[in-house]
């Protein structure tokens, strides 16, 4: 996951925070392939696709909120949706296509 390079006094406890809960969500819902943390601290799950599949990334944004609320962790959804790229060998997911949601995690 990526860090904040903010102050390091205030962010790093912070970023450490949002990263252990990030991380845990991530094994707990099992729909989740890549989680980052971007510079203004909100956070986004990302999962793989292969194929476009009618209602997948409410499917996916349903698993994650779900996750959220069956472990009580406060958040607001910022966006979500889909990422569609050409098929490429790429070595991230952000150059794969993808769904993603992106949040606040208190």
């Amino acid at each position: 996951m990526r860090a904040n390079r903010g102050n390091a006094e205030k962010s790093l406890p912070v970023n450490r925070e949002i990263h252990h809960l990030a991380e845990f969500i991530t094994q707990s819902c099992g729909e989740i392939d890549e989680a980052s943390i971007d510079s203004d601290g909100s956070v986004t799950f990302r999962r793989e696709i292969f194929y476009r599949h009618a209602q997948g990334v409410e499917r996916f944004r349903h698993a994650v909120l779900k996750t959220l609320m069956a472990h009580e962790v406060l958040h607001a959804e910022i966006s979500s949706g889909e990422a569609w790229q050409p098929f490429t060998d790429a070595p991230n997911l952000t150059g794969r296509s993808y769904w993603f949601i992106k949040l606040w995690l208190a």
